[in-house]
C-alpha cells in the first residue's frame, strides 16, 4: 500500500508539472501575442489572429513585432513582420504575406503553388513571400522613425528631410496660385515610410519624393521636396489613395 501510495503521489507531482510547464507556455504565448502590434481589421477575430502567427512561425517568424494591412482589400490581407535586428541605423527584418483562404473576392489558390495554411489563412511562397527588409533608422534624441530608402539616396539627405518636417523647418517653394496661397500642411512624421529620388525630376540638387501612409492604410501623402545645404523646400504636396 505504501508504495501503491508512493506511485500515485509521483505520478500526479509528474502530472502537475507538466501541467504547470504547459501554463507556464501559455503565459508566454499570450504575452507575446499582447506584445504584438496589430494595425488589422475588426473582422480578424482572435482565432485568425493565431491562424495568422502560426503561418508566420512556421516560414521562419518566430518573434513576430507587427501585423498590418498593407492595403485595403475585400479578401483581407495582412503582413507579419519579426522584430527588427538594428545595426547602428540600419534596421534589418523579415515579413510575410498572410490572406485569407476563403471569402468575398479571394481567388482560388490554384494547382502547385506552393503554400502554407493554417485555418482560414494562407501564405503563398515565393521569391518575394517572405521577404528581407531593410530601412534606416533617423533619430531626434529620443524619437526616431524607421523608414526605407532609395539605393540612390546618401542618408544625410533624409535625415534632414524627416527632420524638418518633424520641426516644422520646411521653406515653402511650391508654384503660385490663383488667389490666396493655402497655408502650409505639414505632415505626421511618424507616417513618413518612404523617401526616394523623384525620377521625374532629375535636377542638382536632387528631388525626393516623401511618402506617407495613414493610420490603418488605404492611402497617405506625399510631398516633393529638396535639399540644398541644411534647407528643405517643399515643392509639391497632395494625396494618394489605395
Amino acid at each position: 500500500m505504501i508504495a501503491s501510495g508512493s506511485h500515485e503521489r509521483a505520478i500526479v507531482a509528474n502530472v502537475v508539472c507538466r501541467l504547470s510547464v504547459w501554463v507556464s507556455f501559455l503565459a508566454i504565448l499570450d504575452a507575446q501575442r499582447a506584445a504584438i502590434d496589430w494595425s488589422v481589421p475588426s473582422i480578424v477575430a482572435p482565432r485568425d489572429r493565431r491562424a495568422i502567427l502560426e503561418i508566420a512561425r512556421r516560414v521562419g517568424i518566430t518573434n513576430p513585432r507587427s501585423v498590418w494591412t498593407p492595403v485595403a482589400s475585400t479578401c483581407t490581407l495582412v503582413e507579419v513582420e519579426s522584430t527588427p535586428i538594428v545595426d547602428g541605423n540600419r534596421v534589418r527584418s523579415s515579413v510575410v504575406g498572410v490572406r485569407r483562404l476563403r471569402g468575398p473576392e479571394c481567388l482560388s489558390p490554384g494547382a502547385g503553388r506552393r503554400l502554407v495554411q493554417q485555418g482560414n489563412w494562407v501564405a503563398f511562397l515565393g521569391d518575394f513571400n517572405p521577404r528581407h527588409r531593410e530601412r534606416w533608422r533617423v533619430r531626434d534624441g529620443l524619437w526616431h522613425i524607421d523608414i526605407s530608402i532609395g539605393s540612390d539616396v546618401p542618408y544625410d539627405d533624409p535625415v534632414s528631410i524627416v527632420l524638418g518636417i518633424r520641426r516644422r523647418q520646411l521653406v515653402d517653394r511650391r508654384p503660385p496660385t490663383v488667389g490666396a496661397p493655402s497655408p502650409m500642411r505639414y505632415v505626421d512624421p511618424t507616417e513618413i515610410f518612404d523617401i526616394r529620388t523623384d525620377s521625374d525630376r532629375q535636377a542638382t540638387p536632387v528631388f525626393y519624393r516623401v511618402m506617407t501612409v495613414a493610420q490603418g492604410g488605404g492611402g497617405g501623402e506625399y510631398l516633393h521636396v529638396r535639399v540644398q545645404d541644411d534647407t528643405v523646400e517643399l515643392l509639391q504636396h497632395g494625396f494618394w489613395m489605395t
